[in-house]
């Protein structure tokens, strides 16, 4: 097992760490690129990397690097390797002399440029990386701006009004539950917190009385699922730890006395809390809610201030001073590794990344498992069944003798898994495969063993290492892949145009396709309509071609990006091939094309669809104009017409009086009158009726209008002979019966005889008002005028 235990490194008698190389960096023969020269903040996650040069003015060229997730970023001013925070401002005010602008260069995490631009503006303070990887550029007047990893800008935001006069002194990002959030100190020595970059909401957190953060070390705590904290030291060597609420002083014991404390740093889950002193103190222990609980003091026997301190895992802090790294233990234990600067440290959640000129490493505490595997000496589960495994492979008795004594153990199965899972945390491919072949080979002894973690770690590893590949450079460790998940990483190929891997991944691993296959297509998409060099109707063929009828893929919202860009042709194209109308039909308005827009509507038999369709282009287009593609659709102008009559009574006139449909006109010339109360302007209408079925040439209707009118006029002469009675809106028959009820026999024979009433329906009528009325002599009086036509019956 020597081969595989050389580069572990003892802490303590439990714990190993090793480092391993990454990539051999491909920016090493460039001569721009010197971490001697630069500042490097790489992020956690794996990343690309940006370079950023000033003018050619500048006598000497200093690159510093951010990486806030997943990316570098190369700051360059006249000055001489410094900690961050503090140069940054000094050398921007070297750099606003020079009028100098900054340049971008980002590079994959291997050293391969990616994109270059120059920035608008030259009062930056800070930048960095969100967790999804924008990068974040914060300027004095706290500003902020957000660039993609090919430096497209994509948005920009106030931190806090009140900033604009007091400025950013420093500036810090932090990441929880997957967001991002930004902490600044301001020269009013007041510190600002943004929890949620994408949903900024700023808030001032209490100020100490006395506690000037600008000459203080601090540090933001920020965890998932807890609130954002701001642990800070002050100059008389107090630590107080402040919240959006309140602030608590934090009791804490050192036995070496010393003036102030340089650097502050916590681990990944907020729980553990390092600091080092100026004389060279490093404590390290547990935070609680008010407490700090000391593990050990370590003296490291320097008081220049580190160029790096973080936390290696949950178990290490480790310093770096110029070519020596120092790894401290939780009990006092440490380690040296010697460096060959000039480097660059990144905080992973399972280990450090050691960024160089020439290599890209990674040093990580070995996990419990792959000890018990590899350690020399081993007896564990799986170091016997991978020596069985080697053994097999040589045609040996010995792997009978490795096999039994797992048997009799009873340990074959967690052997097996003791295999697998140390496949998962080697980045050797040849490894990995030596250990898969062990498991594979264990499984053969326990057949009743469940073979899904074999067989999803088989997938893992192959995922992992086509992303680790140089050509994509995400140096992702299978702890990593853990906690983020395959849809990040998936995610993390689609931000890089990896399309096609991405894709085989999705479909390797068999991702519902709302998740992987059609979320990279819709992307890849929207990545062809940002390319406006292009022509238009070539982008539209290619995603037409690649996407085609794809269910779950949206063309309206691909076309919205067209739109976008400023590219409508683009999207009228797209939009041919969007099956959904209620999606396809308002993008079509939108875009004014409405003749294009009513044909889908009318098409597509939505009714709902249609009116949408009408009134938007109602609102928007002359009435000519509207009317003259509205009238081509016969569903479309029927619910035109039924909405004008409900609506707009006078535009539904005067479509008919356009048309010369004198039928039409005259039923609406029939249904104005009886709105109105005015008996007058009832007869003007219904004259205006009867014209009308005149000139449709309807003589029945336009005979019934005449004798409407009339009736009308009687009806009017009734209501003002009989004040008490209402005649008016009655049929003949009804009027005829009042007039019987009011004893008005006379005028109603009158009305029988004008309206030309039948005999049987008259008499009918008067013997039932009468009956009703017990009128009987007058009923009997009646009986005797004549024959009767309707007969009598004697009960």
């Amino acid at each position: 097992m020597a081969l595989y235990t050389g580069s572990w490194n003892p802490l303590g008698n439990v714990a190993f760490y090793r480092k391993f190389e990454l990539y051999s960096m491909q920016w090493k023969d460039d001569v721009n690129v010197n971490l001697n020269e630069c500042f490097v903040a790489a992020s956690s996650f794996s990343g690309c990397i940006v370079r950023d040069g000033t003018s050619k003015e500048l006598s000497k060229a200093v690159t510093v690097y951010f990486d806030i997730s997943e990316l570098f970023v190369f700051y360059s001013f006249v000055i001489y390797f410094l900690p961050f925070t503090a140069t940054l401002k000094k050398e921007r005010k070297n750099q606003k002399d020079l009028n100098a602008k900054s340049f971008l260069s980002v590079y994959t995490a291997c050293g391969y440029l990616i994109s270059s631009f120059k920035l608008p503006f030259d009062n930056l303070t800070y930048f960095g990386w969100s967790i999804d990887e924008e990068l974040i550029c914060v300027q004095e007047d706290g500003t902020v701006t957000f660039y993609d990893i090919f430096l497209a800008l994509q948005d920009s935001l106030i931190l806090h009004e009140e900033i604009r006069d007091t400025r950013v002194h420093e500036c810090r990002l932090f990441h929880h539950d997957h967001v991002t959030g930004i902490a600044a100190v301001t020269f009013a020595n007041k510190i600002l917190v943004v929890n949620n970059i994408k949903d900024p909401k700023a808030r001032y957190f209490p100020v100490i009385p006395g506690v000037e953060p600008t000459k203080s070390a601090w540090n933001v705590i920020a965890c998932d699922g807890k609130e954002t904290q701001i642990i800070l030291a002050t100059e008389n060597n107090r630590l107080f730890l402040i919240n959006a609420t309140n602030f608590i002083e934090l009791d804490y014991r050192i036995a070496k006395p010393f003036d102030f404390i340089t650097n502050i740093s916590t681990s990944f889950d907020g729980k553990k809390l390092a600091f080092l002193t100026n004389t060279g103190v490093l404590w390290i222990g547990f935070l609680y809610e008010k407490d700090l609980k000391k593990n050990c003091e370590f003296e490291t026997k320097s008081k220049t201030k580190p160029q790096f301190m973080m936390w290696c895992g949950e178990d290490a802090v480790a310093c770096l001073w110029k070519n020596i790294l120092l790894l401290v233990g939780k009990e006092k234990e440490w380690l040296n590794f010697v460096i060959e600067p000039p480097v660059h440290l990144v905080e992973e959640i399972d280990g450090i990344r050691i960024i160089g000129n020439d290599v890209h490493e990674f040093l990580q505490q070995v996990p419990e498992v792959v000890v018990d595997v590899f350690r020399i000496g081993s007896v564990s589960a799986g170091a016997l069944l991978l020596e069985a495994s080697k053994e097999f492979q040589k045609r040996t008795h010995k792997a009978d003798e490795y096999m039994k004594m797992l048997s009799d153990r009873h340990e074959v199965e967690l052997a097996v898994r003791q295999c697998v899972e140390t496949a998962g945390h080697e980045y050797t491919v040849s490894t990995q495969k030596m250990l898969l072949r062990a498991a594979s080979f264990g499984k053969c002894f326990v057949p009743e063993t469940d073979p899904k973690f074999f067989v999803s770690m088989c997938q893992t590893l192959r995922v992992l290492n086509a992303i680790r590949n140089p050509n994509i450079g995400i140096p992702m460790t299978y702890n990593q892949l853990q906690y983020l998940s395959i849809d990040v990483v998936i995610q993390k190929l689609v931000l890089r145009h990896h399309y096609f891997i991405a894709i085989k991944i999705a479909k390797f691993l068999k991702i519902p396709e709302e998740r992987g296959v059609m979320r990279i297509l819709s992307n890849w998409a929207y990545y062809k309509v940002r390319q406006v060099q292009l022509d238009d109707e070539q982008v539209a063929r290619e995603i037409a071609e690649k996407l085609g009828y794809t269910t779950g893929i949206s063309y309206s919202d691909i076309a919205c990006k067209a739109i976008d860009f400023g590219r409508t042709h683009l999207a009228i194209k797209l939009l041919d091939h969007e099956l959904k109308a209620t999606q396809q039909v308002p993008l079509l308005l939108k875009l004014k094309q409405y003749q294009m827009a009513m044909k889908r509507a009318d098409e597509s038999g939505d009714m709902d669809l249609i009116y949408t369709c009408i009134i938007m282009m109602k609102n928007i287009l002359p009435s000519r104009d509207f009317l003259m593609i509205v009238r081509n659709y016969p569903v479309a102008y029927s619910l035109y017409q039924k909405y004008c009559k409900q609506e707009n009574f006078e535009k539904l006139k005067d479509l008919y009086n356009q048309e010369d449909d004198f039928n039409a006109q005259a039923y609406c010339w029939i249904l104005e009158s009886y709105k109105s109360e005015n008996i007058a302007t009832r007869q003007d209408c219904l004259r205006s009726a009867a014209e009308s079925f005149r000139k449709a040439k309807h003589d029945f209707m336009s005979s019934e209008t005449d004798e409407q009118i009339k009736l009308l006029k009687y009806q009017s002469t009734m209501e003002e002979k009989f004040h008490h009675q209402k005649f008016v809106d009655l049929s003949v028959h009804q009027t005829i019966k009042k007039l019987l009820q009011e004893g008005e026999y006379k005028l109603a024979e009158e009305l029988k005889k004008d309206r030309k009433v039948p005999d049987k329906r008259f008499w009918w009528l008067k013997i039932t008002v009468l009956a009703e009325q017990g009128q009987w002599l007058e009923l009997e009086k009646f009986s005797k005028v004549k024959k009767s036509p309707i007969g009598y019956e004697v009960g």
